[in-house]
């Protein structure tokens, strides 16, 4: 009986080491599982806070932290860890083949959208083209309103010289008029000097010739001056008429002091209508002074 006690206590004392020794040596493994289990739980539950639950309900999976450590369920207690992970899984694969789906429909619409780069391509090619011509036609317009507005400047210039013309024009009218009544006063006044000059040389020469009536070299004599309007009024001899043209310039002396020089302008039978040259003007021409070359 003492031996069998004995083998009894020696075999319980080699379990006891057997058993310290497994737990010495299971220990560090133990802790490391533990480690290992958290993670796990912790990157369960972020996988399932990024998981919806199902096309219907877009809320993500929640897994409760004391559910992942059941591994089977005890009364009163919370439910099995595998009822989380399959519905876990399922929400998982749902979103996975909804993935799926979207990357299919994703490729289509690329490939769609390829498509239609291809066909729009050539017509923004065309707009392009058209914006640059739109820019050019721009340009062209804003050189057109500058050349308008230089044209427009330069039509009211002319339309100012034109009224200018115009007026000039009124007043050279006037003027005409005026200078027209002033030769026909001068035409009359000429006549009644050549009545007058007529009478005159009967009464002074009454029966002389003709040709002694000047002395030699002498052409004619003033008839009439007004030196206000710059011009005199010549009575030349018949026989002296040939040496008289337009344009002539005859000089005006009064005894032998010489008076100034006249420009035949116009010539009327035996009379000339001459213009007073300002240059050679020493006295003013009256009435009687003598015209020679």
């Amino acid at each position: 009986m003492k031996t069998f006690l004995k083998t009894v206590l020696v075999l319980l004392l080699a379990v006891s080491g057997v058993s310290l020794w497994f737990a010495l040596k299971l220990f560090p493994q133990r802790e490391e599982l533990k480690g290992r289990t958290q993670k796990l739980e912790t990157a369960i539950r972020q996988i399932a806070a990024t998981v919806e639950q199902s096309d219907e309900n877009q809320d993500f999976v929640v897994v409760p932290e004391d559910q992942l450590k059941t591994f089977r369920q005890q009364p009163g207690g919370p439910p099995p860890m595998d009822q989380a992970l399959e519905q876990l899984t399922m929400a998982a694969r749902n979103q996975l083949s909804r993935l799926k789906e979207n990357r299919n429909e994703l490729a289509e619409a690329r490939t769609a959208l390829a498509q239609v780069d291809e066909t729009i391509r050539p017509i923004r090619e065309e707009l392009d083209q058209a914006r640059e011509t739109l820019r050019e036609r721009d340009a062209s317009i804003v050189s057109l309103q500058a050349d308008i507005t230089e044209r427009e400047s330069s039509i009211r210039g002319l339309e100012r010289a034109e009224r200018e013309l115009k007026e000039r024009e009124e007043n050279l009218k006037v003027a005409i008029d005026d200078l027209e009544i002033q030769k026909k006063n001068f035409k009359d006044q000429i006549t009644m000097l050549e009545q007058k000059v007529s009478t005159l040389e009967a009464s002074l020469h009454p029966g002389v010739d003709e040709r002694a009536k000047l002395a030699h070299g002498q052409l004619g004599v003033v008839l009439y001056s007004n030196p206000e309007w710059n011009f005199v009024v010549l009575g030349f001899e018949k026989e002296n008429m040939d040496s008289i043209t337009v344009k002539s310039e005859v000089l005006v002396h009064r005894a032998d002091q010489l008076v100034g020089k006249v420009r035949v302008e116009s010539i009327v039978n035996n009379m000339a209508i001459a213009e007073i040259l300002n240059d050679w003007q020493r006295l003013p021409p009256r009435e009687g002074d003598h015209v020679m070359l």
